[in-house]
């Protein structure tokens, strides 16, 4: 999907993530690392190991507990 957007540059401030728990990981080391804050997450409901609806419960607690805005 990102491809056929064909906006320059793009790939590269995109991580990708196979499950919601390689996403919500990815959230978290971001964060713990200081290099950025996820401003948004696309995500689908019916990934493998964590879905869509409890990855993005999980990331707005996180982000609750560490109080990003």
């Amino acid at each position: 999907m990102i491809s056929r957007l064909k906006i320059k540059g793009l790939p590269k401030i995109v991580d990708r993530a196979y499950n919601g728990l390689e996403a919500f990981s990815k959230v978290k080391e971001s964060l713990e690392a200081r290099t950025h804050v996820y401003a948004l997450v696309l995500t689908d409901i019916s990934m493998p190991i964590m879905d869509g609806f409890e990855e993005a419960d999980q990331i707005r607690n996180y982000y609750g507990e560490q109080n990003v805005p």
